[in-house]
């Protein structure tokens, strides 16, 4: 946050902005990623603790961005709807929605957006998308199956859904409040 403070330029600001990205895209694939692989699903889970207890899909996702810094209340982030938690961190116009689409296409539309981390919203659950600089689209989620994984979006059974949302995480909005310490405020449709 005293880098960003401290930077005088407009380069010398998205600079700071693009390493905290890059931090925040490294910790998710090295560091929360990793720890919450296996971690066993229940439909009420909210385990804190990875490879403890268990978790639901939503209180994965809340936990995973309250892991890498994000202030928000954690257990109301995982009880809202899988659209709402994407929109308590980015805006309604920054949403990528598919109807009725086909996994290879919305695949291929995310991919198309760029890599990133997106947080991600079907009928009835919620994940995140990896979208890696080499093309590769993963999924990552806490299922019935086998817990919490990734695994290619693709061809992943939970990803079949006829509704989904994506919403690419880290952008400069989010970083910036993520360097400041902001607490997020848990998006309802009555909120904005």
């Amino acid at each position: 946050a005293r880098d960003l403070a401290a930077a005088r330029t407009d380069a010398a600001r998205a600079a700071v902005l693009a390493e905290g990205r890059r931090a925040l895209e490294g910790a998710f694939r090295d560091v929360v990623m990793p720890a919450w692989r296996g971690t066993d699903w229940d439909f009420y889970g909210t385990t804190r603790t990875p490879g403890a207890g268990a978790i639901a899909c939503g209180h994965f996702v809340a936990t995973a961005l309250t892991d890498l810094g994000f202030d928000a209340a954690r257990l109301r982030l995982g009880q809202a709807a899988s659209e709402h938690i994407a929109r308590t961190f980015v805006p309604k116009e920054a949403l990528l929605r598919f109807s009725d689409r086909a996994a290879a296409d919305v695949v291929a539309a995310v991919r198309a957006n760029g890599p990133g981390v997106y947080a991600l919203g079907l009928d009835r659950h919620a994940g995140f998308l990896d979208v890696r600089a080499d093309g590769a689209v993963l999924m990552c989620h806490a299922g019935p199956m086998e817990g919490v994984v990734c695994e290619d979006a693709a061809t992943a059974p939970a990803f079949v859904s006829r509704y989904r949302v994506a919403a690419r995480l880290f952008g400069d909005d989010m970083v910036r409040g993520w360097l400041a310490g902001r607490r997020w405020e848990v998006f309802t449709t009555s909120a904005r």
